[in-house]
């Protein structure tokens, strides 16, 4: 007999915008299957910003990371859910000129399903 359970795993995206502006820059184009976002931690080399994390145009609950040489995370508990196909975007504003190496972490869950042989 073969029975299933789903159990949510905890995975992660990083990456790095090297020499920031503002605007728009895309992180998942288009997701391969659901997830939710639970934090976004930031950093960068030098320079400031504010980045708010959005799912398609929805901002993720929870608000915007300053961005700063101080590493700082932001939880995320409500407009959190990505849907397959969906869009997460980050959206810089207000970055200083001498912003760089903006560094990233998106910490997320997404269900799969075991199978255990009885």
């Amino acid at each position: 007999m073969i029975a299933s359970q789903d159990v949510d795993v905890v995975e992660e995206i990083t990456g790095e915008i090297a020499f920031p502006t503002d605007g728009t820059y895309t992180i998942v184009l288009d997701s391969k299957y659901a997830k939710t976002i639970l934090q976004l931690t930031v950093q960068s080399a030098a320079g400031t910003s504010t980045l708010t994390p959005k799912i398609n145009s929805t901002p993720l609950g929870g608000g915007a990371n300053s961005v700063t040489t101080t590493k700082a995370s932001v939880s995320h508990s409500s407009a959190n859910a990505m849907s397959v196909s969906d869009k997460l975007i980050f959206v810089l504003s207000g970055t200083s000129s001498d912003c760089t190496n903006l560094a990233f972490t998106v910490k997320y869950t997404r269900k799969i399903t075991m199978l255990q042989y009885a």
